[in-house]
């Protein structure tokens, strides 16, 4: 039975498709991002997206540092070609929607694998309809989100 892909991501809140880049796109796409690290590591630009707080503070090692940029299209035709690959196009549409424009591809590497979760104040946290009122703290929405992708990557690590 095929799975229903929107289905899946609205019960889960992800959805992995295996399978759909090959292993040799996998590596260029790699590589490409470390030749994109790397650039931007030499450039004067401000690549530390690691957010600041007292809370954030009590929780992140002292060598965490979130390399970042928007936009990664634009360094390379090799995420750009992944981007808008057809499966990959197929697969977005039925989570989102069939008019769907994707922007804002951000890049992130971080040196070790303690979560700091990017999911910033209203409107990214989930609200009440019409009164924008989240349904959810900004601290419990992080907490939550950093054990789901911690357990989420340890079983893609195991596989």
């Amino acid at each position: 039975m095929k799975q229903d892909i929107n289905a899946f991501f609205k019960e889960n809140g992800y959805y992995l498709a295996k399978g759909l880049f090959s292993k040799k796109d996998i590596e260029n796409l790699e590589h490409d991002f470390d030749k994109i690290v790397n650039q931007l590591q030499k450039s004067n630009t401000k690549i530390d997206a690691t957010w600041k707080g007292a809370a954030i503070e009590n929780i992140k090692s002292k060598d965490d540092i979130i390399i970042h940029t928007h936009n990664v299209q634009q360094y390379s035709s090799v995420w750009l070609k992944a981007l808008l690959d057809y499966t990959f196009l197929n697969i977005t549409s039925k989570i989102l929607g069939e008019n769907t424009v994707l922007h804002h591809s951000k890049l992130f590497q971080k040196a070790n694998f303690d979560v700091t979760c990017e999911f910033g104040p209203v409107p990214y946290l989930p609200t009440l309809p019409f009164t924008n009122t989240p349904v959810s703290s900004q601290w419990e929405m992080n907490i939550f989100m950093k054990n789901l992708l911690t357990k989420t990557y340890k079983q893609w690590m195991l596989q």
